[in-house]
């Protein structure tokens, strides 16, 4: 069995990269704060010009009803841990535009890291 992108790479509705709207930086600015469960995931096999890894998802975001959606998003080195199937991570979602969805690894690894 190869790699998520590999298993997924005839689908027609690849990640989104936000390349037709707001940048992952813009999102995470202006997004609305919310909850997501990451679904599946996988390395892209890529690199950001930042050289942080970029990875596949597909996502339960939580919101007035539950829905899915499916993006790439960078993932920095300390998150990569918490990129597996059931995990609660936070999101931030563009108010027009819910498919705009964005994963806030700053807020996610801070609600880890805080004792108990």
């Amino acid at each position: 069995m190869g790699s998520f992108a590999e298993q997924h790479s005839d689908d027609d509705d690849l990640p989104s990269d936000h390349a037709s709207g707001p940048s992952t930086a813009e999102l995470l600015e202006t997004g609305t704060p919310a909850v997501a469960t990451i679904v599946a995931s996988g390395p892209l096999g890529m690199r950001s010009p930042y050289g942080v890894s970029l990875y596949e998802f597909v996502l339960n975001v939580a919101g007035a009803e539950v829905y899915e959606v499916r993006i790439g998003n960078p993932v920095p080195p300390a998150a990569v841990p918490l990129t597996y199937p059931g995990a609660s991570i936070s999101v931030r979602v563009l108010a027009d535009d819910p498919q705009a969805v964005a994963i806030d690894w700053e807020a996610t690894l801070a609600a880890v890291q805080r004792p108990a």
